[in-house]
């Protein structure tokens, strides 16, 4: 039995990175990806598998599977039907030991390596975040949505237009924990702070001179410390909103590129980067400059709240108060 298959949904036209997500997704030739979407593309990548149908004709499925009328008025309320894609999709997916979501602004490194046979075989589910989760494919991991624990119940939340974070913290996540699944939560991946222009982590320490990189199948991050260059590896790295331009053509022979504020630039020297050309590739502005931009996504965050309808921030409200 193939042991994973990682579903993606992307509605409408797809964005410039995505031929970097695809890339990235061919490296992994132990796992399979399932991407459903209304684009017209052929992918000639064996594990990537396109399924083509409207927005509508997922909805129209999703409501058969889920026996139940949803709303999905854009596409980006699909976050909230990510624990269900497994239950949505199953007649695509039944040949396999586990299946996933993810999102398509990440790149990935070397999957295997971080989510290895020993977790898979412990554990019925993995990570706790929505741009990658994977749920044990048995029809309890495909029902849990169904059991208690979370803030909104799926019954509510799939009839409503508003986002929940389903998927996540106040939904899946929670269920998960009330319910005690085994979880693992433990995969170290790149999550980039969405707050400021350089590429900072915000689930791990930063450092004042470093930059993120894929190279032969492995996202790597190159930082300065005690004036030594040292480096460490993640399963993937998030966007986190951002992005990047593509400052590069994308071939099958590509071995490195830079993924940093000023686009994904080809790396064309292999290993870790000299000082001089890690400072260029991920230059760093200085502490007020930082503080500065944390200021303006503040005030960016409060006007997007004080312009949602009274029914999302009731929403973000309970979330704050029960996450």
């Amino acid at each position: 039995m193939n042991r994973i298959c990682i579903i993606a949904c992307y509605f409408g036209e797809l964005p410039e990175y995505f031929e970097i997500w695809k890339y990235s997704c061919k490296y992994n030739k132990d796992i399979d990806f399932l991407l459903v979407t209304d684009n017209d593309i052929e992918i000639k990548d064996k594990n990537i598998k396109v399924l083509n149908m409207k927005l509508e004709d997922l909805c129209n499925l999703a409501e058969k599977k889920l026996e139940m009328k949803i709303s999905i008025s854009n596409p980006y309320k699909l976050c909230d039907f990510k624990p269900v894609y497994g239950k949505i999709l199953e007649d695509y997916i039944n040949q396999y030991e586990f299946w996933g979501v993810c999102d398509i602004d990440q790149v990935f490194g070397r999957i295997s390596d971080f989510l290895t046979d020993d977790i898979l075989n412990k554990y019925d589910k993995i990570q706790n975040v929505g741009h990658l989760t994977i749920y044990r494919n048995n029809k309890k991991m495909r029902d849990l949505y169904k059991e208690d624990g979370a803030i909104y119940s799926y019954k509510y939340v799939f009839t409503q237009n508003e986002n929940f974070a389903f998927d996540e913290y106040s939904g899946i996540d929670k269920i998960a924990e009330y319910n005690d699944v085994k979880t693992y939560n433990n995969i170290r991946i790149a999550d980039i702070d969405v707050k400021y222009k350089r590429y900072k982590l915000c689930n791990y320490k930063n450092y004042m001179h470093q930059v993120f990189y894929w190279e032969n199948g492995e996202i790597i991050r190159a930082y300065i410390e005690n004036e030594k260059i040292k480096f460490d590896k993640f399963c993937y790295l998030h966007f986190q909103k951002k992005k990047p331009a593509i400052n590069l053509k994308i071939e099958r022979e590509l071995k490195a590129f830079y993924i940093s504020e000023q686009g994904i630039i080809e790396k064309k020297r292999l290993g870790l980067p000299a000082k001089e050309e890690l400072k260029t590739n991920a230059p760093y502005k200085g502490k007020k400059f930082e503080k500065n931009e944390e200021y303006q996504y503040i005030i960016k965050k409060i006007k997007q709240f004080l312009k949602c309808s009274i029914k999302q921030k009731k929403i973000w409200i309970k979330q704050k108060i029960y996450s």
